[in-house]
């Protein structure tokens, strides 16, 4: 059917073999089925408000905006258009699955397949939008996978995952997951081969206080990569104290002993103090009463950026940030690792004590007293200089064979549905990302930037790397930074 308008106003246009519409514009709230196949062809934005339900193949193309807000289902589904915008209830679904966005591909909704391909001059990937494959490829100049209110964007692929873009910002606490657990489950590089694989090397890879994870391996090659924690403060907190101590400084002695260390001896009229182990008397000494308190740097807030990897882990690129933040693989984490800069964070442990000084000595007594007695200077204040000591906040971590499980994630089973032998047939069906027992549902992340997120459990062994030295043992920092880098 060749015509210039149609309008579908809360009809339902069925095939019963192929259904194939080429007009300048489609307008309406009406259904779109058929049991064959389907090729609608516009020129004007397009927006669906209605289920498009297709039994085999589906190509939906318009030269303008694609607006879904509802379900584009097909047993082979191609959306193309110059922008595309797949709302918070839009769902696009397919045995394979290709959405193809020459400027914009704006997604809120769900993208799912058994082969999904994605291609965008910029995918953003926002809140509740969740794209799943269990082969997900993505090619863009720019992929934005992040947050919008309380909830934050997914990526993911039951088997293998393949992004090559320029530009891949994965941000607050949005994720990147491949349940796969072969040696090639998730992959990021520049751009995409004929085969849907990341190749090449990407210019930049942003992961902002956000996940990217594979149950498998993991390969990234990036020219540059910040792996950032965005949400990080601390505070100089009281931990100890106000204490007082008692200290003795003997005559001739350069060093305070606590007044524990001594007994004290009634000896004339001037007393005297014992050391309790060596025996030696002390008959002149200054005495210290001083108040201590303690201080130190304490996390009150942090959301580090994560890099984990089941099995091997191959980081590729010029510059490698990995900033108060966590790079863990559970094999061999191998690649360009002379290249790795681990900053880690440093707080202060403070000692500070304030009190009073005085000097005592025995004087002699003699003619017919014939006893020493005990003379006191003035007490003077004491007020010495702080005990500043450096301590690396346990933050940023970087290991290989780290043991213990992942974050638990696992993406649930693709869902489809048939049109069926009527108008009414069956075109329901919903699409989740459900974990198996023990394992967290994705749909989309729920965002929590307040607080305090703790490292992981993993444990492991100390980083090496073809390429370079030992940089790293666990919970270890190979160098200090001053501030991360800027984009």
């Amino acid at each position: 059917m060749t015509v210039n308008r149609v309008l579908n106003q809360l009809g339902t246009l069925l095939a019963g073999k192929s259904l194939s519409v080429t007009a300048d514009s489609l307008r309406g709230d009406g259904s779109l089925l058929s049991r064959g196949d389907l090729s609608l062809i516009l020129q004007q934005d397009f927006t669906s408000l209605r289920a498009i339900t297709v039994n085999g193949r589906a190509l939906i193309s318009t030269a303008g905006l694609l607006a879904n807000h509802s379900l584009l289902q097909a047993g082979d589904l191609e959306v193309r258009a110059a922008n595309v915008n797949n709302t918070a209830t839009g769902e696009m679904r397919g045995g394979r699955t290709t959405v193809v966005a020459r400027d914009t591909l704006t997604q809120r909704g769900l993208i799912d397949g058994s082969q999904t391909h994605i291609e965008a001059g910029m995918l953003d990937n926002v809140g509740t939008g969740r794209i799943y494959g269990d082969h997900l490829a993505i090619k863009g100049g720019a992929v934005n996978n992040r947050e919008e209110g309380d909830r934050a964007a997914v990526i993911a692929a039951r088997q293998r995952l393949d992004i090559g873009a320029s530009v891949i910002n994965n941000r607050e606490q949005a994720l990147i997951f491949s349940a796969g657990g072969g040696s090639d489950a998730l992959n990021i590089g520049g751009t995409l081969d004929a085969n849907d694989q990341a190749t090449g090397r990407a210019s930049l890879m942003l992961n902002d206080s956000a996940t990217i994870e594979s149950l498998g391996g993991l390969t990234l090659d990036t020219r540059r990569l910040l792996n950032r924690n965005l949400h990080f403060s601390t505070l100089l907190a009281q931990v100890g104290g106000p204490t007082t101590y008692l200290y003795i400084q003997p005559q001739g002695d350069p060093n305070r002993h606590n007044a524990d260390e001594y007994r004290w001896e009634n000896w004339s009229r001037a007393g005297r103090y014992i050391h309790k182990e060596t025996g030696a008397e002390v008959r002149a000494w200054t005495q210290f009463e001083v108040t201590q308190t303690e201080f130190a740097t304490q996390i009150t807030e942090s959301a580090p950026s994560m890099i984990r990897a089941g099995s091997n882990m191959t980081l590729r690129g010029d510059e490698l940030v990995n900033d108060k933040s966590q790079i863990i693989a559970g094999g061999i984490l191998q690649g360009d690792l002379d290249r790795l800069n681990n900053v880690a964070a440093f707080g202060e442990h403070i000692t500070r004590q304030s009190g009073t000084s005085q000097y005592t000595y025995n004087k002699w007594r003699g003619g017919f007293r014939r006893y020493h007695q005990r003379n006191w200077d003035a007490k003077i204040a004491y007020n010495p200089a702080d005990i500043v000591e450096t301590v690396v906040l346990d933050v940023s971590r970087v290991v290989q064979n780290a043991s213990g499980g992942g974050s638990g994630y696992n993406v649930g089973d693709r869902q489809t549905a048939q049109v069926g032998g009527t108008v009414g047939g069956s075109v329901g069906g919903s699409a989740s990302a459900n974990g198996g027992a023990g394992q967290k549902q994705i749909t989309e992340v729920q965002v929590k930037v307040n607080g305090v997120s703790a490292p992981g459990t993993a444990t492991g062994g100390q980083v090496s790397g073809g390429n370079g030295p030992v940089l790293i043992k666990e919970q270890a920092v190979a160098k200090r930074s001053g501030q991360s880098p800027g984009r």
